[in-house]
């Protein structure tokens, strides 16, 4: 695991109510969608991970 992703982690945890291994979660899918280019979706269903994700500006599909 990075440093970037283990900054923007610490970021997350920080400004919102993410659990660390959720804001782990979150973090690497930025750095892998901003390496990539790529659209990347995040799917959860976790009210929390949810909305640190859309924080973030990734496209979120919600699963029940």
């Amino acid at each position: 695991m990075g440093e970037q992703v283990l900054r923007q982690a610490e970021d997350l945890v920080q400004k919102t109510d993410v659990r660390t291994l959720n804001a782990l979660h979150i973090a690497s899918a930025v750095m892998i969608q901003g390496a990539s280019g790529l659209t990347i979706p995040f799917i959860t269903s976790d009210a929390e991970q949810r909305e640190a994700a859309q924080v973030t500006g990734l496209t979120v599909i919600w699963v029940d």
